[in-house]
This record gives structure tokens, sequence and C-alpha cells, in this order.
């Protein structure tokens, strides 16, 4: 039977509404905050969140040096600190919830910034100065959040835009979840000087 071309249109249309409206529901709702600028921490401790409580303070080593769009420089070595904070347990599960609050510059003055971890990956500790590593300037239009299986064995990552938190690693089972010192975590930092989180 020969298709009249109305027919061959509407039935081109039906095969792809399913991936049109899939696009539509995994679209970012704004792409106007979902950005920031690229750094690269080092995890300079291993992290244990059975031996860790809400308020304890985390230091990790900047791995490339970073510029601010209000101007403040944060050069490679910087030491960015991040708080331990509370998130709900889910079927037993252990989860770790960190937050990025600031960043120790050499001369002694403290920049407040906010910060979402958008990449997990291994690295390894020694006693020199950080390599630089290549990261872009900026990270534009990425997605509102990461859901990342296995950023170490057992261990995924949530993230989100809307979070105050930085990020919450889930242990896939009720086991702890660690993160060893070496442990790499991109970030996208939202702000700079008088920087304030995202409420939750």
């Amino acid at each position: 039977m020969k298709l009249n071309p109305l027919m061959t249109l509407s039935f081109t249309a039906a095969l792809l509404l399913p991936s049109i409206a899939h696009a539509a529901r995994t679209a970012p709702a704004s792409t106007a905050a979902i950005s920031g600028t690229a750094g690269v921490v080092q995890l300079t401790q291993t992290l244990d969140a059975r031996k860790l409580s809400k308020g304890a303070t985390i230091q990790t080593r900047l791995m490339n040096t970073v510029h601010l769009p209000d101007g403040t420089k944060l050069p490679s070595g910087t030491l960015l600190t991040a708080t331990v904070e509370n998130d709900s347990l889910q079927d037993g599960n252990v989860r770790l919830a960190l937050r990025f609050t600031s960043a120790q510059l050499k001369h002694g003055a403290t920049v407040p910034l906010a910060a979402r971890i958008v990449d997990v990956s291994a690295g390894t500790v020694d006693d020199s100065e950080p390599n630089e590593v290549t990261v872009p300037e900026t990270l534009d239009n990425m997605n509102a959040s990461e859901d990342i299986q296995d950023v170490v064995s057992g261990v995924n990552l949530h993230s989100q835009d809307s979070s105050a938190n930085s990020g919450v690693f889930l242990s896939k089972t009720k086991a702890n979840v660690k993160l060893p010192a070496g442990t790499q975590l991109e970030l996208a930092i939202r702000t700079g000087a008088g920087a304030t989180a995202a409420g939750e």
C-alpha cells in the first residue's frame, strides 16, 4: 500500500513524540544558575563517614588556579575547607554530606565560597606541590543535578544545584562510606567573596 505524504508525516511525528517528551523532562529547568568556575581539589586525608560528625571540617588542596568572577584568584595549592553536614539516612544506608564554605589563601585571608561536586576521580597523594591540572575555566549549562554511580567502590554521589550541600556520598549497601586520601573532586565554584550557599 502506498502512503500519501500526510500519512507519512503523521507516522513520523508519532515515532518522534516519545523522544521529544523525554528530552523535555530531562532538560534543566533553568540554565541561568547552572554554571560555575571549575576547580579540582584533592583530599588530604581519608574521609570515614562513621568517624565524622556534623560540623567536622575537611581540608582539601586545590589542584589548579581558579579565577572567580569577582576577580579573586585562588592559586594552585590553596586550601578549600568543607564541613560535614547532616543528611537523612535512607533504608539504613550510610551517607556523608559535604559543604564547601571557604578558601584559605597563603597570606592568611579567607575567601567565602559555595561549590557543588560534579565529578570524582581517584588520585594519589605525594608531599610535593600539586601538579597543574587542565580543567575548563567555566562549567556552563551543566545538569542541575548529578547522580554518579561507584565514584569509589560501593559509593554513589548525589549533588544538585538547589541544595546547600556541595554533594552527598551514599553507600549502596549498609556499609560505610570511605573516600581515600588523594581522591580528587571536581567542583563548580558558584560564588566568590560574600558568598552564601543556596538554601535547601
